[in-house]
């Protein structure tokens, strides 16, 4: 038996993924539970002997905010693999969160990108790379096509930085001026904080390419972007400048602006 805990009430994507993981799973014949934290306190199983924490920071984040914090660390323990399922850069402050909790409390890393990451060794878990699969079912159902048709020539979606502005002003620019851009501040991608799924797949189905950066300088492909695009029909479009030359293979990186608009 596997238990897929997820942070609730935090980041969408976070709940989708542990979703999608635990009918993966299923689908192989594996038993398996997808459990948010805020029900940690009414859940357990005997039987299950891995646990799959998607996000741990997040998720003792969530269960604090139901007084669950000490008890969700507490009943990690009794699985014997307790395994991270990460989806940032394995040099950046976001995944550090992870492993700050307790010594051991951890056994491997299961991580979900387009490339392996080089630092994998410098983690001290075990290090598990899972390619990431066009496995998200859109809102609307099925897929879309793109078309030549759409609205909007570019959408920028994210959290606001210094790299992020100037990639909005490279895209006005050297593009087109009528691209949708939503950067709010750092905060949850909750319902009632920002664009739900919902609301991202409708700008996508209208947009013509979902161009984005990373929002730290390591080498990274985020996970999730390319998904999202091509299951609205729009052309995923990631800005590189530092690092494009390490993603030669994933036909969508560019070290520029201006490479985009050549290609």
């Amino acid at each position: 038996m596997t238990v897929v805990f997820f942070p609730s009430d935090m980041n969408w994507f976070y709940a989708k993924l542990a979703l999608a993981i635990t009918e993966g799973l299923r689908e192989e014949g594996h038993a398996a539970e997808a459990v948010p934290v805020h029900d940690i306190a009414a859940y357990y199983d005997a039987d299950a002997d891995h646990a799959l924490i998607v996000n741990p920071a997040e998720c003792v984040e969530s269960a604090a905010r139901v007084g669950a914090r000490d008890q969700f660390l507490s009943r990690l323990r009794n699985y014997r693999h307790r395994v991270i399922v990460n989806y940032d850069s394995l040099r950046s402050g976001w995944f550090l969160r992870q492993l700050k909790f307790a010594e051991s409390l951890f056994t491997d890393i299961v991580d979900i990108g387009v490339v392996p990451q080089a630092e994998s060794r410098y983690v001290g878990l075990r290090y598990i790379w899972i390619p990431e699969a066009m496995w998200v079912r859109p809102p609307g159902g099925s897929p879309l096509l793109w078309t030549a048709d759409r609205p909007l020539p570019w959408a920028v979606i994210g959290h606001i930085n210094s790299d992020r502005a100037a990639l909005v002003d490279c895209l006005v620019r050297s593009l087109q001026p009528d691209g949708f851009v939503y950067l709010p501040s750092l905060r949850p991608f909750g319902d009632n904080s920002g664009l739900n799924e919902t609301q991202i797949y409708a700008v996508l189905a209208r947009t013509n390419l979902y161009v984005w950066n990373s929002h730290h300088h390591h080498p990274y492909h985020e996970g999730l972007r390319a998904i999202q695009a091509v299951s609205a029909g729009a052309i995923p479009a990631k800005i590189d400048p530092l690092h494009a030359d390490q993603f030669s293979d994933v036909p969508w990186v560019y070290p520029s602006v201006d490479a985009l608009v050549r290609a």
